[in-house]
């Protein structure tokens, strides 16, 4: 399965993106560009990384307490040079994360916003869970198409 994130939009406190898998979008907010990288609130670096599950976190578990017992762990972006366990999740403002990708409906670009996040991480996981259990391998590319 192949995943791709297009960065959109950029300012000094968020960046604004749209993820596909095949005909399926979202839109996304992470944290913003900062060099050197500041802890909590840099976004990764594009490029391309291995997409798995990670379950043992305490994260996983709330998320199975709120989604259900189909929620098997969280969607994890590994190998991230300078980043541990940078996951897809919701979240509405790049304050809810700390070098995550957050996933939502909609996108208020100006405002650095993304709404209907459950609702759209809720499309999202069965898709990766459907690959996984198959044993696809799984990747997610990061482009930054700003303009």
């Amino acid at each position: 399965m192949k995943i791709t994130l297009r960065r959109v939009y950029d300012t000094p406190d968020h960046t604004i993106g749209i993820l596909q898998i095949g005909t399926h979008a979202s839109m996304t907010i992470e944290d913003a560009f900062h060099a050197p990288k500041i802890q909590g609130k840099t976004r990764i670096p594009s490029g391309s990384y291995d997409v798995g599950l990670r379950q043992d976190s305490p994260m996983a578990r709330r998320y199975a307490d709120k989604f259900g017992d189909g929620h098997k762990g969280m969607i994890w972006v590994k190998n991230v040079p300078d980043f541990t366990y940078v996951y897809l999740h919701i979240g509405n403002e790049s304050r809810d994360t700390e070098g995550c990708v957050l996933v939502g409906r909609t996108a208020d670009i100006k405002k650095g916003f993304i709404g209907g996040s459950a609702d759209a991480y809720k499309e999202l996981y069965p898709l990766i869970m459907y690959a996984h259990k198959q044993g696809e391998q799984i990747t997610i590319t990061i482009t930054d198409q700003f303009s």
